[in-house]
């Protein structure tokens, strides 16, 4: 019988809060002072909580999707997740997939939200749970497409009414290439692959999305903002060859008690976790451009929530293990 654990692991639930703000963060920078325009107006957080609700669904239909598709692979690769294992069963999970996938539906992205960008996000992510995953430019492409599209949700309407700058549309393109960049580097964890050429791909791709966020931010918020000094020092973290840091190095495997862990790169599995933590930087960055760059009380509120969601996703995804 499937625990609660299984579900959770099938969903990777410990960083889907990463696609419910791409969607939050991107709806607050358009609606910034730099780039709202009359009858933008404000969103609720009741219209936030219905567009984070959205996007968690989006996350969950294409994670639990990805183990659905898989599942025979992964009897060989990974038997131990719960598809293969027979602690979810293919018709539980399958309905799994399309409760999350009609939910995200139903909802819609709330009444700020675009129907067609939520339409666009569960194509994208059943193209690659069903094959593009194993194109190395499909899959990359496909799943940029998914995150584009999801942090889109709550941007597209806006731009449609022509209520907020055209240049808005970059902040969930950006989200989509950080995404690209993620993706190329964990092709890298399957035998035979490559791995130097894609994780400068993937610092590139970090670096441009978090150059390009902070203009985005200074913009949204009239002035110089926090996020465009944070951004700034990452760029320059990338820029000597390190990828975006979490509050502390996120190994895959615990060292055996009295053996110091080994010096030098973290593999390859660890490389593309602390990119995904990652994303949580990139979005406080987003968020910091939609209040004027002189309100500090919101910045550090939105790099505290990253700091707390970076925390948060690292204790949960060690208590996953735990359980295993």
């Amino acid at each position: 019988m499937a625990r609660t654990s299984d579900w959770l692991r099938l969903t990777r639930a410990p960083l889907a809060a990463t696609a419910a703000f791409d969607a939050v963060a991107c709806a607050l920078l358009a609606r910034g002072p730099g780039f709202a325009r009359t009858g933008a107006g404000a969103a609720s957080v009741v219209d936030l909580l219905l567009l984070a609700a959205t996007s968690l669904l989006v996350y969950g239909a294409g994670m639990a999707g990805n183990d659905w598709a898989d599942r025979r692979v992964d009897g060989a690769r990974h038997p131990e997740r719960p598809l293969p294992a027979g602690r979810i069963t293919p018709r539980a999970g399958g309905l799994f997939v399309l409760a999350c996938a009609g939910g995200a539906l139903a909802l819609g992205g709330g009444p700020s939200g675009s129907f067609g960008c939520v339409v666009a996000a569960l194509t994208c992510a059943a193209a690659y749970d069903l094959g593009a995953k194993r194109s190395r430019v499909a899959g990359p492409l496909a799943m940029a497409g998914v995150r584009a599209s999801n942090a889109a949700i709550g941007v597209a309407p806006l731009l449609l009414a022509g209520t907020t700058h055209p240049l808005v549309a970059a902040g969930p393109l950006l989200v989509g290439l950080y995404s690209a960049g993620v993706t190329i580097l964990s092709e890298a964890e399957e035998p035979g692959r490559s791995h130097r050429a894609r994780l400068r791909f993937a610092r590139a791709a970090a670096f441009v999305a978090f150059g390009a966020a902070a203009v985005l931010s200074v913009r949204g918020a009239a002035s110089m903002t926090f996020g465009a000094l944070v951004a700034a020092s990452i760029c320059l973290g990338i820029a000597f060859g390190r990828t975006p840091r979490t509050t502390a190095p996120l190994r895959v495997a615990a060292p055996e008690p009295g053996v110091r862990p080994p010096r030098g790169p973290l593999p390859v599995r660890a490389q593309v976790l602390e990119l995904l933590l990652g994303l949580y930087w990139l979005e406080a960055v987003l968020a910091g451009g939609a209040r004027p760059g002189q309100d500090w009380v919101h910045a550090l509120a939105t790099f505290a929530g990253a700091f707390g969601a970076i925390y948060a996703s690292q204790v949960a995804i060690r208590a996953l293990r735990t359980r295993a």
